[in-house]
């Protein structure tokens, strides 16, 4: 984006990034970060699989997250975030 959008106003995206948060997430991430033991227990559809190898990655504990394969994580999300970003990031 080039500058914050003003009321009315439409501004087209350059790009789309998925990233992994939400209150469980983000505290989860914060005590590995901080050089803690965190644990995640959860639900994702089959298309969020990526969000629990991520949270692996980070040293999270994922053996409580559940992927229900006949569910897409588009179906169980109530609303999505979207943060804008300036071109020079």
């Amino acid at each position: 984006m080039d500058h914050i959008s003003k009321p009315g106003e439409t501004l087209s995206s350059k790009r789309y990034e998925s990233k992994i948060g939400g209150k469980g997430a983000n505290q989860a991430v914060s005590i590995v970060r901080a050089g803690g033991e965190a644990q995640f227990y959860g639900t994702v559809g089959k298309d969020g699989k990526w969000i629990v190898e991520e949270l692996k990655e980070m040293g999270i504990d994922t053996s409580g997250v559940i992927v229900e394969e006949k569910v897409s994580c588009a179906t169980r999300r109530g609303l999505e975030g979207l943060l804008g970003v300036g071109t020079d990031g």
